[in-house]
């Protein structure tokens, strides 16, 4: 009994130490890093390589100066920008001790599809689809989200028909191999002289 007392004892003095040095170390990770003052977010250095605004993407991406840059889980801002469909990757970077760096590759249409949609009270409606070299559907960019250096207006697209409208979902990818086809001659097209 006393054997087993005496390790039973030993069992639970270590548990207790266990617990006490995990509260110790919580304690002084919430204090002096995710408290800590000196990591705040007071820039968000966001770079993009297309038309999307700068100030709509900081939006998208829900981060505000004054956030401690160790609270925010990179990994759920990275998923959530690329959930968006014209963004085709996205990269985020801690710079101690108080910038986060976004950069972001958009995805550039190459051709466009009309589908016609019932309008409120009478008539149809073509709703357009944007889709990228490999096959990506998007929307159409919201100007109010677009640079305002770059007008919507001169931006021509080739005109894709006879594409299945169940597989048009935006962020979603064309698997048709009519579609896939035609994608490529679109790309070698725009490569070719003529």
């Amino acid at each position: 009994f006393r054997l087993a007392a005496l390790g039973l004892s030993s069992f639970f003095a270590l548990l207790f130490t266990a617990y006490v040095l995990w509260c110790a170390g919580e304690w002084t990770l919430r204090r002096f890093v995710y408290e800590n003052d000196a990591f705040d977010i007071r820039q968000v250095d966001l770079q993009t390589d297309g038309v999307i605004a700068v100030d709509q993407l900081r939006r998208w991406t829900g981060v505000k100066p004054g956030q401690n840059l160790f609270a925010i889980d990179l990994a759920q801002v990275q998923r959530r920008l690329e959930l968006i469909p014209m963004i085709k990757a996205a990269s985020l970077e801690r710079v101690f001790p108080s910038t986060l760096v976004v950069r972001i590759v958009e995805r550039e249409p190459l051709a466009q599809v009309y589908v016609p949609r019932p309008r409120a009270g009478d008539g149809l409606v073509n709703q357009t689809f944007h889709i990228d070299p490999e096959g990506y559907v998007m929307l159409p960019l919201d100007p109010r989200y677009r640079a305002a250096s770059i007008p919507p207006e001169f931006e021509q697209y080739s005109t894709l028909t006879g594409v299945d409208v169940n597989e048009l979902q935006p962020g979603r990818r064309i698997q048709s191999p009519k579609v896939q086809s035609a994608l490529q001659l679109l790309l070698a097209f725009e490569q070719s002289p003529m």
